[in-house]
């Protein structure tokens, strides 16, 4: 039994050392912070504005790579369409 519970949780740790290890290889950014902003909240994202000045609610996410912190701004959708429920966890160079 025990044999059975160290390789499962062996195979726990080799699969998310092996999610890390892509980002990594990847350049892949992690998310730090995810923010709802609601339609006439205050809430400035730097390089963005204000994210509470349009009709629909947003989701701030809040990446950090080496050269610092990263935003991305997408419009907030609790059933994920025409918008996100949530924050992609990583995010690429190119994304």
């Amino acid at each position: 039994m025990t044999v059975k519970l160290f390789l499962s949780a062996a195979m726990l740790l080799a699969l998310a050392g092996c999610e890390k290890t892509r980002d990594v290889l990847e350049s892949r950014t992690p998310l730090i912070r995810e923010t709802r902003v609601n339609p006439g909240e205050t809430y400035v994202v730097p390089g963005y504005g204000e994210a509470g000045s349009t009709n629909q609610a947003t989701l701030v996410c809040q990446y950090r790579d080496k050269r610092g912190d990263r935003w991305r701004v997408f419009w907030y959708s609790a059933s994920n369409s025409m918008g996100k429920d949530r924050c992609p966890a990583s995010v690429g160079e190119n994304d």
